[in-house]
């Protein structure tokens, strides 16, 4: 079937506007596992029930929503039967009580509310853990500073879950300027990790605005739709 160019105009006209309102980019917000030979694994945290260890992240001067979480976790030390990865907002700076005598009494940054569980339920097979985030996760303010989070939610006080951290102390990569700042809270130890952060890739989409259409806007649309319409009814007429 041949498509006149009255028919191609409007199909054009139908997809151009059509279109803008799914524009959309995929970004990285935090990586330090993309390059093994930039980040290499140094160690890792170990968390016990009850307790978390979580890294900071700040989104650029886009509104963002997350779509994909990786921990890079050591199976072969984690026992955990249950564990649960949230994303937090960012809370009031608190002092540290550490095991390490250097950072007790001094102030550190640490996650405010837990806003939304990305992932909960038993230990994943593969060390590189990958959570494909919720479509119902909140979509992140921009400049804001977050945090990802990994719980030991485990019942059995023997078992643990840990979490790999890099030897490097450059920032991670990702847009904007990312925070090396970790924390850990397991008991009544609170610690601060400022130098080593922790090995996880966080990605994220940003929606192009889209203004509320306007009459001119919508009126467009409606001539498009209505134009290809006509244009296949005369096509299907056309070859009676």
């Amino acid at each position: 079937m041949k498509i006149n160019r009255f028919v191609q105009t409007c199909l054009t006209l139908t997809l151009t506007l059509l279109g803008t309102l799914s524009s959309r980019a995929d970004v990285i917000l935090f990586d330090t596992m993309s390059d093994p030979a930039k980040f290499p694994v140094a160690d890792h945290i170990l968390i016990a029930p009850g307790g978390f260890a979580a890294q900071q992240f700040i989104p650029d001067a886009t509104a963002t929503q997350l779509t994909r979480v990786t921990l890079s976790i050591d199976l072969a030390s984690s026992t955990a039967t249950s564990v649960a990865v949230k994303l937090w907002d960012n809370g009031s700076n608190i002092g540290a009580n550490s095991s390490d005598p250097s950072q007790n009494g001094a102030t550190i940054p640490w996650p405010g509310t837990a806003i939304f569980t990305l992932s909960s339920g038993t230990v994943p097979t593969d060390s590189n853990w990958v959570i494909n985030v919720p479509l119902s996760c909140p979509v992140l303010v921009p400049n804001n500073p977050y945090w990802i989070s990994l719980e030991n939610t485990s019942a059995d006080p023997t078992t643990q879950i840990s979490w790999h951290y890099t030897s490097d102390t450059n920032p991670p990569d990702g847009v904007g300027t990312q925070p090396v700042v970790g924390v850990g809270a397991y008991g009544t130890t609170i610690e601060s990790y400022s130098s080593l952060p922790q090995m996880m890739t966080v990605e994220a989409t940003t929606a192009t605005a889209v203004p509320e259409p306007s009459a001119t806007w919508m009126t467009a649309l409606a001539f498009g739709l209505g134009g290809l319409k006509l244009g296949f009814a005369r096509a299907r007429r056309s070859r009676k």
